[in-house]
Order: structure tokens, then C-alpha cells, then sequence
């Protein structure tokens, strides 16, 4: 199943008509973006709203509350600006509904999200262990040992 899901696939995966689904978006029951004249629901959301969690509006943030969210207050190069949010949803699918003109954000899927620039971070420390730069544990303990 895709990450994002069309009208009629999500009529089909809730067993429903594909009007019920367009009157659960209309609503805001169903959280879903509107790409063009079609709309989109992100399966993460899908399946949370067939589970019977509803998504509260506390358990939603705007663009400014997900970059102030997603910001480490500590470290000023790792401060995510609402422009960056914006372009994790649009570009790197991180799951979010626009509602009335605005973005919003569930936590936990902010909660579960990796940032392109993380994950690259990430994928290098990956590869200098594997490079070999980085010693295994049974040599870090002799060499704590000597230090003694």
C-alpha cells in the first residue's frame, strides 16, 4: 500500500463509499490534503482514524509550533525554521492535513520523523564504522584499561 492514499483507495482500505470519504474530508474527520482538485490521506493517518483514534486539535501543531517542536534550543545550527517543515512535507514526505489555509502536524509523526539532513548525518557515521575509523567494543574496553 502507498504512503499516500487516493479517495478511492481509502474507500476501499474503510469499506465505504467514495462520497463518505470526500464528506469525512470536507468535515475534517478525515485528515487529508488536497493536491489540485484530488485529495490525499497519508496511511499513517488513514489507519489511525480506522483504529478510532481521533486526532485532536491538541495533537496537532501549525507550521511554527512543528518547527519550534522540531528545534533543538541548545545547538543554534539545529534550529528548523516553518519554511524547512513546509519543505519536509512537500519534498520528503513527513505526513501533515492542511485544514482552513493552514498546515498541521500530528507530534508522533513529527516524533517519528527523520530529517534529510539527519539521515544523511546518520548514513555517514554509518559508513566511517563501517570505514573502519571506528574501533569495536572489546578494543575500546583494552584501550580504556591501558589508560589506567
Amino acid at each position: 500500500m502507498h504512503v499516500v492514499l487516493t479517495v478511492p483507495e481509502v474507500a476501499k482500505y474503510l469499506r465505504i463509499d467514495e462520497q463518505t470519504v470526500y464528506r469525512l474530508l470536507r468535515t475534517g474527520e478525515l485528515h487529508g490534503v488536497k493536491a489540485g482538485r484530488e485529495w490525499r490521506v497519508h496511511r499513517s493517518i488513514l489507519e489511525r482514524f480506522a483504529r478510532g483514534e481521533s486526532q485532536q486539535r491538541k495533537d496537532l501543531l501549525t507550521l511554527d509550533q512543528a518547527a519550534q517542536y522540531m528545534s533543538d534550543p541548545v545547538w543554534t545550527e539545529q534550529i528548523v525554521k516553518p519554511d524547512d517543515v513546509l519543505r519536509y512535507i512537500k519534498s520528503h514526505g513527513l505526513p501533515a492535513t492542511y485544514v482552513r489555509g493552514q498546515w498541521l502536524l500530528a507530534r508522533e509523526d513529527l516524533d517519528a520523523y527523520v530529517a534529510p539532513e539527519e539521515q544523511t548525518e546518520m548514513d555517514e557515521d554509518l559508513e566511517e564504522h563501517r570505514g573502519g575509523e571506528s574501533i569495536s567494543w572489546e578494543e575500546a574496553k583494552k584501550s580504556l584499561r591501558r589508560d589506567r
